[in-house]
């Protein structure tokens, strides 16, 4: 097991019109466009960032598709599903979405055609019929998404909850995964944090009508930006019009029938899995994995603690764990840098 510590400060703004520029467009080299040039490129270049600090902004159109027997709504690379291209999949956390993951997609597109879904009851994709938001049935979609539009086995990404169910389909399925990248992934930890107690709180039976009003009554822009507060270590890289994309799709997301279940139950499941003796344990998972992962923890994460880099550092036999200066999204704070160790993660091991 090679298990890796660094640390990264904060992306310095450009100055310079060359580096405006690479906000247009991901760092392009000469073909073959190799996953070694495209690392010196990243390793050479200035930081991809705008004149005042904010990554990159990228989005991907979207379409519904099916999932097995659920719909979700699905953004794509131009390049996902072509023949002889490497192929990824790219799972968001608790009360995200796809666009979660555009940022990282574009950086990765020279070589990586990639797939994002809204998870079911997320994001756009509609409220699953039979209202089950466990671990397994959110795996399971996913799943069905890469046996159906991927050939052969695919990078699996995950932050935070996506990172558990990103665990789970990489043990339970290894002739899927060829890669873990992991962020913040949500492993079990009962150390108390405040931070998460009101998620605890709202996966109680007995508060569920009271978490359906509290949703239905907050203002959508006040959610994204305490969302914002808690996710980010320096909220001053939330590109304004991502924020307001954000906002949109929380006003919209909020104004549906049943808006708390997705968060409430999904959250129940996850609790679930952070169960010791159940057969779905997340850290017995974890043992069972075998391809190379990246685990990726930020070390100002009020969500998940940067001291589990340890413990999954002993979990993972082909896994390498590194702490950046970010909160719990770093692929959204940080993903040039994000970008950088997928790369070099590739590249050492040779797939």
């Amino acid at each position: 097991m090679a298990a890796n510590s660094a640390t990264t400060t904060r992306a310095t703004k450009a100055s310079t019109s060359s580096r405006s520029s690479r906000k247009d467009a991901p760092p392009r080299v000469e073909k073959p466009e190799t996953l070694e040039h495209l690392l010196a490129t990243y390793r050479n270049a200035p930081d991809q960032v705008g004149e005042h600090g904010h990554a990159p902004l990228h989005e991907y159109d979207g379409k519904f598709v099916e999932a097995g027997q659920r719909m979700v709504f699905l953004r794509s690379t131009p390049n996902a599903g072509q023949s002889g291209v490497r192929q990824a999949v790219f799972v968001h956390g608790l009360g995200g979405s796809a666009r979660n993951w555009t940022d990282l997609m574009y950086l990765l597109s020279p070589v990586v055609g990639g797939i994002a879904p809204d998870l079911p009851g997320f994001g756009r994709s509609p409220l699953p019929k039979d209202r089950d938001y466990s671990q397994a049935a959110h795996a399971q979609s996913v799943i069905r998404l890469i046996e159906d539009r991927c050939d052969g086995p695919i990078d699996l990404f995950g932050n935070s909850m996506g990172g558990a169910i990103s665990v789970r389909i990489a043990a339970l399925r290894p002739d899927l995964v060829r890669s873990l990248v992991l962020v913040a992934p949500a492993l079990p930890d009962f150390r108390p944090r405040l931070s998460v107690a009101p998620l605890i709180a709202m996966t109680a039976p007995v508060l569920a009508d009271i978490t359906s009003r509290v949703i239905k009554s907050e203002d959508a822009e006040a959610t994204v930006d305490r969302m914002h507060n808690l996710c980010f270590l320096d909220t001053a890289r939330v590109h304004p019009q991502r924020r307001e994309i954000q906002i949109e799709e929380t006003r919209w997301r909020m104004s549906r029938e049943n808006a708390a279940d997705p968060l409430r139950l999904s959250a129940r499941g996850l609790g679930q899995a952070f169960l010791p003796g159940r057969p779905d344990y997340l850290w017995s998972l974890a043992e069972q994995v075998e391809c190379p992962t990246l685990a990726i923890f930020g070390s100002h994460d009020k969500l998940v603690d940067p001291r589990l880099a340890t413990r999954a550092a002993r979990s993972f036999s082909n896994g390498r764990v590194t702490t950046l200066k970010t909160g719990h999204v770093a692929q959204m704070e940080d993903p040039v840098k994000v970008a950088q160790l997928v790369l070099q993660m590739w590249v050492e091991s040779h797939i």
